[in-house]
Order: structure tokens, then C-alpha cells, then sequence
């Protein structure tokens, strides 16, 4: 009798240690994910990229770009103090034009920014709608976000 009991009180010991044990990793775990802000910082940029690349494409309407135009000017006035966020917008020389004479863009103006960072769409110009551009963008190799903006007439 005295050996069962000795065993039971062994068997309990263990059962319990093993409990604290696996408690033990479960915080762990838990405060580590808490601390793991990278898939908190991809979501970010995903959010934040996701309002402008719906516009990639190769056959985009004017409309479409005009729209795009108006969401980077929107974005670069709301983040004026996180420069990573900021998007310059590039725009094809040979359909930019000051006084806009080969009509792919309306009241364009040949200079966007001292930076190159749009905030006013006056300073962009609009494209037509009955034309077709191109789109595309490039982004910032240290945070992920966009940061360029290439807009081209369509071939």
C-alpha cells in the first residue's frame, strides 16, 4: 500500500510539472507573437499599396488614371510628414506637355514638384478619358511601399 501510494504521489508530480510546462510555452508563445510586428507591418503595406495598384495595367482608361491621380495627390497631402509614403508620380515626356498640344493630357503642366511629389492635382494635369495609358509602379526596397508612379500613353 505504502509503494502505491508512493507511485500516485510521483504520477501526480509529474502530471503537474508537465501542466506547468506546457503553460510556460503557451505564454511564451503568446508574448512572442505579440512582440512579431512583421506580419503587422506586410498588412500595412499591403493596405497602403493596395489603393493604387488596382490601377496596374498596360490598357488603362483615362478615367481609371485620372482617378489614380487623384488618390496619390489625396495620399501625399495626408502623409506630408512620412516621406516613405509620399509617391512621385512620373509621367511620359512625350505625352506631357505644358500647353498639352498632342491632347493625351488636359491642362498638364511639365513640372509636378521640386520633389517630384504631387499635391494638387493642377500640378498633374488630367489625362483624357478616350485614351488608353499605361501604368505602372515602383517601390521602396527598404519599406515595401510604393513610391513611383510611371504613367505612359498605351502603344
Amino acid at each position: 500500500m505504502e509503494n502505491a501510494s508512493k507511485a500516485l504521489i510521483i504520477a501526480g508530480a509529474i502530471l503537474l510539472s508537465i501542466l506547468i510546462i506546457s503553460l510556460g510555452i503557451i505564454v511564451f508563445q503568446n508574448a512572442k507573437g505579440a512582440t512579431d510586428t512583421s506580419s503587422v507591418d506586410g498588412l500595412a503595406v499591403d493596405t497602403f499599396n493596395s489603393k493604387f495598384i488596382q490601377y496596374t495595367g498596360n490598357k488603362v482608361k483615362g478615367a481609371n488614371v485620372n482617378a489614380l491621380l487623384e488618390a496619390i495627390v489625396s495620399n501625399n497631402l495626408t502623409n506630408t510628414e512620412d516621406k516613405s509614403k509620399q509617391i512621385e508620380i512620373s509621367l511620359d515626356n512625350t505625352i506631357v506637355t505644358a500647353d498639352g498640344a498632342n491632347k493625351n493630357w488636359n491642362k498638364a503642366s511639365s513640372t509636378v514638384a521640386a520633389d517630384g511629389k504631387a499635391t494638387d492635382i493642377k500640378q498633374v494635369g488630367a489625362a483624357l478619358t478616350g485614351k488608353a495609358y499605361s501604368v505602372s509602379f515602383e517601390y521602396d526596397s527598404d519599406s515595401g511601399y510604393v513610391n513611383k508612379c510611371i504613367i505612359k500613353k498605351a502603344q
